[in-house]
């Protein structure tokens, strides 16, 4: 399944330029279809995935003592 820069822009509550950005820094790929540009359901997991454990891993080194 792909979606459009659009759909992933409202489905992630973000704005269109922050996906562009997100696809250019490499954080979500995306394919070129003609002159648009697709984003595969498992890229945008990927990115999703990839949030969740960098909020987990900084919520467990500010739980640590020192």
């Amino acid at each position: 399944m792909l979606f459009s820069v659009e759909e992933v822009a409202d489905i992630l509550h973000i704005g269109r330029s922050t996906v562009f950005k997100l696809i250019k820094e490499g954080k979500i790929q995306s394919i070129k279809l003609g002159r648009s540009r697709r984003i595969p359901i498992d890229s945008m997991q990927n990115y999703v995935d990839d949030l969740i454990s960098e909020s987990n891993a900084s919520r467990s080194r500010s739980i640590e003592v020192h």
